[in-house]
């Protein structure tokens, strides 16, 4: 990966959104997640259809796209489709897309970075314990802001 990039994964890790260069993309996974978008009283849920959506809108943007994982859990339906629609879609588009999975990331959510992003990045003791998927190209762990990144 190019140093450039590097860096600023290196910044988001570490200081947050804030440090997004403004020449990439952003996807945030931040809501609990079903196959169709919701409101409730407590909050909203994120749909699989509106990820995959947001997943092509980005793409069309022609830049380096970020997903930023932090889903806290929810519907393991249609989780697969999902994937597999964002990985056609990512079939042809060249530019890089990575991601960046916090501890506090729901399985559901981490699984469609693992499957679209080229680089994954984990945060976080959590990630240390599991395997991956093994679709990853690297997978790095994260585990403050002093520690280097390393290929798991």
């Amino acid at each position: 990966m190019h140093d450039v990039a590097v860096r600023a994964l290196r910044a988001l890790a570490s200081r947050g959104l804030e440090a997004l260069p403004s020449t990439w993309s952003l996807l945030r996974l931040d809501r609990p997640v079903a196959r169709k978008a919701e409101t409730h009283l407590f909050g909203e849920i994120d749909g699989y259809d509106a990820i995959v959506a947001r997943f092509a809108a980005a793409l069309k943007e022609g830049r380096p796209v970020l997903l930023w994982v932090r889903s806290p859990g929810g519907d393991v339906l249609g989780l697969e489709d999902a994937a597999r629609q964002m990985m056609a879609l990512r079939a042809g588009y060249s530019a890089p897309v990575y991601a960046i999975v916090h501890a506090d990331a729901s399985d559901a959510a981490r699984r469609l970075a693992e499957a679209v992003a080229d680089r994954l990045l984990l945060r976080g003791e959590r990630h240390r314990r599991r395997t991956h998927s093994g679709e990853l190209s690297v997978v790095e762990e994260l585990a403050g802001d002093d520690d280097e990144p390393r290929t798991a």
